[in-house]
């Protein structure tokens, strides 16, 4: 669905829900957009799994996260084609661990996130090509034509998630919790259905981006 088009699904979930009271657009795009957020932060999806490339330079040891990604997502890197993470390789570490590896002189091919960056250990050579994965935050939605970064199959999840919003606006918590639970649920929830059907079909030890089925 297009905002536009998410916007009319809320309008018309709201008038069946017999809701009363007087709803900004500006508010009810916020609550897509909230919901948006909520349902792409369930799990680490494998259409928000993003891989970005740039070249290395001269004796740079921190690099910008990517505006992209969500900050500490990233879960891989591989310079020219030599992979630095997981055993024998780069490993992921917390900032403390890091600065002990490499005060220790380890020779262990590290990294680590740490205030909008992130940092390699050793410094890789200059002019590679390296390749950062992580995961794609997401997109704010605020032209009538803009679409999710989410597949078609979550639509519904985030409408149902928005209307929730506007449910605890009319202090109608019950309600607006039985939408919530619907979509959350760790047991049957829309979203764990979602998760479960993707994860079997997403292909083993795929690293990059798959596309949405929009």
């Amino acid at each position: 669905m297009t905002f536009k088009e998410l916007q009319d699904a809320l309008d018309d979930r709201i008038s069946a829900a017999n809701i009363t009271g007087f709803w900004s657009e500006d508010a009810k795009k916020q609550w897509l957009n909230d919901a948006g957020q909520r349902v792409c932060d369930y799990r680490p999806w494998e259409f928000l799994r993003v891989a970005k490339t740039i070249t290395t330079r001269e004796d740079r040891e921190y690099y910008d996260y990517p505006e992209e990604f969500k900050y500490n997502s990233i879960y891989n890197i591989v310079i020219e084609d030599e992979e630095y993470y997981g055993a024998g390789g780069r490993i992921r570490k917390m900032w403390d661990s890091f600065q002990k590896e490499k005060q220790e002189e380890t020779g262990l091919k590290i990294f680590t996130n740490h205030n909008q960056w992130y940092f390699l250990y050793p410094v890789p050579e200059n002019d590679k090509t390296m390749q950062i994965y992580g995961i794609r935050k997401w997109e704010e939605l605020e032209n009538d034509s803009d679409e999710p970064i989410s597949p078609s199959e979550l639509d519904e999840a985030i409408i149902r998630v928005a209307l929730a919003s506007c449910l605890r606006k009319s202090k109608r918590y019950d309600e607006a919790n039985i939408e919530t639970a619907e979509v959350f649920s760790p047991e049957s929830g829309v979203l764990l259905n979602a998760w479960i059907q993707e994860q079997g079909e997403a292909p083993r030890g795929y690293v990059g981006r798959i596309k949405t089925t929009r």
